[in-house]
């Protein structure tokens, strides 16, 4: 498990060529492509406690979060297209914690993140008792910038079968996907991930670069602290 450390803001369609030249030319570096699947998965028998007054439930179901890269030459294929090809990608399996609160002025939110190496990762994930809930892409530029990352992306998901959109986004001219948001604006992620919380010197470095970031993009883009409960992942069973 690590430590993230992140801001966040967003920018219009219209800003995205000038913002993407600039963080070039800070970063010194071509923006790499991202393309991701994330698929979502949900306890199949969610856990119910009957509590009796006085008593709080200490025991807490997160959703899991498969993520893997989809090459230039494959298809944006979806789980029920074809979910034997998906089976042979390499997956890394996400559990996002809620942020920590406080006075930090970046949000800390702790995940526990690991590789599937060998066997099959869908069959893995039934095993431990989850289903799959649902499926999206994401795909953007990112760039580094001494220890943060920043990514700017757009959130996609499988063309509706009513027809297309305006926001429809061809990958590869194979399969079709929907942008989530319709404005088309990008999505804005910086980021630093510390391997200890409790290693403070690297997790108030972290913070001061962050900051530091914060001000010198102000006149790009503006980077917040979003609440941190729009980060929650825990399953609801009430």
């Amino acid at each position: 498990m690590y430590q993230q450390l992140s801001l966040y803001s967003h920018i219009p369609d219209a800003e995205l060529r000038i913002t993407l030249h600039t963080l070039a030319a800070l970063s010194g570096m071509h923006p790499r492509q991202v393309f991701q699947h994330c698929l979502v998965w949900t306890p199949k028998y969610p856990f119910k406690p009957v509590l009796k007054a006085g008593q709080v439930n200490q025991i807490e179901q997160y959703r899991i979060t498969t993520v893997s890269d989809v090459a230039k030459n494959e298809s944006a294929a979806g789980f029920e297209e074809d979910a034997g090809a998906l089976r042979q990608r390499k997956w890394t399996v996400n559990v996002y914690e809620v942020p920590e609160a406080g006075k930090r002025r970046v949000t800390s939110q702790s995940i526990m993140s690991s590789k599937i190496e060998d066997g099959d990762p869908f069959q893995f994930l039934d095993s431990l008792g989850y289903k799959l809930n649902q499926e999206y892409w994401l795909k953007g530029h990112q760039f580094v910038l001494g220890d943060i990352v920043i990514v700017l992306q757009r959130v996609c998901i499988k063309k509706s079968a009513n027809g297309t959109s305006d926001d429809q986004m061809e990958i590869d001219s194979v399969k079709p996907l929907d942008l989530i948001d319709p404005s088309g604006r990008w999505f804005v992620k910086a980021y630093i991930d510390v391997k200890m919380l409790t290693d403070m010197d690297a997790m108030n470095s972290a913070t001061a670069q962050l900051e530091r970031l914060q001000s010198d993009m102000g006149g790009l883009f503006e980077l917040t602290m979003p609440d941190r409960m729009s980060f929650d992942t825990r399953v609801k069973t009430r």
